[in-house]
């Protein structure tokens, strides 16, 4: 199987006497999208995996990714809502994956589909585990931000419609959110 030089002597030869033939090119595409559908399925499985470990062996235990002030910690907690949460996540997440696989196979440039649904699913696991409010409000917009690539994955106008209106809705939303959080910090004070 040649796929470079893209026509050799061989191919040439059998041009010139018109017998059919065909480079391996496309064959090489064709393993390289079956690689990369291999590789996200089990990255999706072992992601999954790792989750229901957390889930099963790291009860009321914290992880203070950074400090954004010296009261206000980024932190991870896994606790028993958590712990539901990040169950589901690990169960169906894989399991929507799976599915898209299928559904996916007539986009093109799936691999990129594919990466920002990992990277969704790891934050999803992050937020279903924020230990305070200022971790949930970070994790949510990232949220936004790793999936907004879904939605405007097939690049047709319905797609940047439906991405102009998540991103409008989430500028709002953040505003909102932000305006109640300082309410409630001034309140506190």
């Amino acid at each position: 199987l040649i796929y470079n030089p893209l026509r050799t002597k061989l191919l040439l030869d059998a041009e010139a006497q018109n017998i059919p033939y065909a480079n391996g090119r496309a064959m090489l595409v064709a393993q390289a999208a079956e690689a990369c559908r291999v590789f996200t399925g089990i990255a999706l499985v072992m992601t999954s995996a790792g989750m229901i470990w957390s889930v099963l062996n790291l009860g009321g235990q914290e992880l203070v990714l950074w400090q954004l002030t010296a009261n206000i910690p980024v932190l991870l907690k896994m606790d028993d809502l958590s712990r539901v949460f990040c169950m589901l996540v690990a169960v169906m997440w894989p399991l929507a994956g799976l599915y898209s696989f299928e559904y996916m196979d007539h986009e093109k440039e799936e691999y990129r589909f594919d990466a920002f649904y990992l990277v969704t699913m790891g934050v999803l696991s992050a937020l279903t585990q924020a230990g305070n409010l200022v971790t949930f409000y970070m994790f949510y917009e990232a949220m936004t931000l790793v999936t907004l690539p879904l939605v405007l994955h097939t690049r047709t106008k319905e797609a940047i419609a439906a991405g102009r209106s998540m991103s409008s809705a989430s500028s709002r939303d953040t505003i909102l959110f932000f305006i109640k959080c300082l309410r409630a910090y001034l309140i506190n004070l």
